[in-house]
């Protein structure tokens, strides 16, 4: 025992009592067992002395050490399971009272806790980062309310709160805590990227699963397997809207306007990646400094990378319906079309209807326009780019972005990422960047029945509408209660559910958890005629 060889130890004390006639040898022993399996032995270790002990009696103390342990670690229907048919009524021998006690613990229910490690700043005055983490403590809490009203009362599941303070250091010490309570089998939280990285390494090590509900860094799920992000990274992001440019609107062409920061450099990265992956072409990479409001030289030098010869078909005017499914007919993608139609752009014959293209717009009788080239002259639109990736830092960039490109006449399909989804920046500049594609972690509707059921319960209880931060607290709490309600009692039951979840139907989102653990999820949404829009549902691999 002095030289930690647990298992060794306990095999030798449970020798003692199979074969000793001293009382006092047998209770030093047992004493000594007892501890050592409390302490320092796992189920598994349990379960392999089993087999090796032959007297009844002495089996019957494994049993019930192993059916305590089960219980420790949250698996209370193993333990249940194991006491009925091992240690039925009346077979208990010496241990029958003790046996009798345990069936009376475990019929009281499963004691199960779940960490939050959240920013409330308590100490702190009101502010962005203290308001986010309330709305968030609040959904999980609310979701844990609707369980406790729901399921079986023999589940009890409590909350571990703790104010990380947005302090890396403060957090790390709360996780070291929470993952020595043997009762807590998750952690929501942390919100940030840097203390996600941080917390992850404990919860890791502890073998705890942890889900932060907001963090999108790329590399946090390499971590290890017991590390979770409810929301798509920026390469998830960042894949998702070029898949959706190349496969669903089949641009073939495509530019990046990025200001330099780094998560717009994250997202440039793997959009243009995925692009040429998928066959496509980016012709040109422009970056500005941040808070610049002059982006000539970048636009400028889109428009003479993107000129070109190609006989163009014009969307602008009144295209009648008419002429439109004559097009769709004939080959053309029909979301393609309805862009175009949107932005009222142009496209190159080739690009709309293929190889034969040009045969096909004068069997049409299609307007043919041929392009001019002339860089500077603002006049000729620039239509031979099918679409333009635009990763904003944030949302009050949107009409600085919107009204340039219309100065320099740039006629193609505007792509952003989740800086977009500002419906108040969208309506101020819908004349500048209507018809706007977008990834995004969230997107709610309204009309949806089960969305309409919680925000009229959650109004009811708390006398305001839910905010889209509520609904991550919500639907990461309601991820893993719905999985302990299916008897993923246990840290390692838990964790290997989530590895398997599919397409999990929360109310801001949709969850698949990938190998890394990230959720891969990702919706796209179009803004027109100031209306937001939900054009696909993508889970990028």
């Amino acid at each position: 025992m002095m030289k930690q060889k647990y298992e060794e130890a306990s095999k030798e004390f449970l020798r003692v009592l199979e074969i000793t006639s001293k009382s006092r040898h047998a209770v030093d022993a047992t004493v000594l067992f007892e501890s050592i399996a409390d302490n320092r032995l796992s189920s598994q270790s349990l379960q392999r002395l089993e087999v090796q002990i032959k007297r009844q009696d002495v089996r019957n103390l494994l049993t019930i050490k192993l059916a305590e342990k089960l219980y420790s670690i949250g698996d209370i229907f193993q333990a249940q399971r194991l006491l009925d048919e091992h240690l039925p009524i009346g077979k208990g021998g010496k241990y029958e009272r003790r046996i009798q006690a345990l069936r009376e613990k475990f019929s009281k229910g499963l004691n199960i806790k779940i960490g939050v490690l959240l920013p409330l700043m308590k100490r702190s005055t009101d502010g962005i980062v203290k308001s986010v983490a309330q709305d968030v403590l609040e959904g999980s809490t609310f979701a844990l309310g609707e369980f406790k009203e729901n399921v079986d009362p023999f589940i009890n599941i409590s909350l571990e709160i703790r104010d990380t303070e947005r302090d890396v250091e403060i957090a790390t010490s709360y996780i070291h805590d929470l993952t020595q309570l043997n009762d807590l089998i998750a952690i929501i939280g942390p919100l940030f990227s840097n203390v996600v990285e941080a917390c992850g390494q404990v919860s890791n090590r502890a073998k705890v699963p942890l889900i932060s509900p907001t963090a999108n860094a790329v590399g946090l799920g390499s971590i290890g397997r017991y590390v979770f992000q409810a929301t798509p990274n920026l390469a998830k992001q960042g894949k998702a809207i070029a898949q959706y440019a190349v496969n669903f609107l089949k641009c073939k062409t495509l530019a990046m306007l990025a200001p330099d920061d780094s998560n717009s450099k994250i997202l440039a990265h793997y959009f243009s990646e995925e692009v040429q992956n998928l066959g496509s072409n980016v012709l040109a990479v422009e970056f500005y400094t941040k808070d610049s409001s002059d982006l000539r030289g970048q636009i400028m030098n889109i428009r003479k990378a993107g000129m070109t010869n190609e006989p163009q078909i014009s969307f602008e005017g009144n295209l009648s319906e008419k002429e439109i499914l004559k097009m769709v007919r004939a080959g053309a993608n029909e979301r393609k079309v309805d862009s175009l139609r949107a932005i009222g752009g142009r496209i190159g014959v080739y690009q709309l209807f293929g190889l034969n293209g040009k045969k096909i717009a004068d069997s049409l009788r299609l307007k043919v326009i041929i392009p001019e080239h002339n860089v500077e002259n603002l006049q000729i639109p620039l239509t031979a780019i099918d679409g333009i990736f635009v990763p904003l830092e944030n949302a009050d960039d949107i009409g600085v972005v919107g009204s340039q490109m219309a100065y320099y006449n740039i006629k193609t399909q505007l792509l952003g990422n989740g800086e977009w989804y500002d419906l108040n920046q969208l309506d101020a500049n819908r004349r500048y960047i209507n018809g706007v594609i977008f990834p995004s972690d969230s997107y709610l509707d309204k009309e949806d029945s089960s969305y309409m059921k919680f925000e009229q319960s959650y109004f009811r209880a708390k006398g305001k509408k839910p905010t889209l931060n509520v609904l991550f607290g919500y639907d990461t709490m309601n991820l893993i209660l719905t999985q302990i309600a299916n008897g993923m009692t246990t840290r390692e039951k838990l964790v290997n559910a989530l590895r398997r979840i599919q397409k999990y139907p929360g109310l801001h989102s949709r969850f698949t958890f990938d190998d890394d653990g990230v959720n891969s999820e990702v919706n796209i949404i179009q803004y027109f005629n100031g209306k937001i829009q939900k054009s696909a549902e993508i889970a990028v691999h």
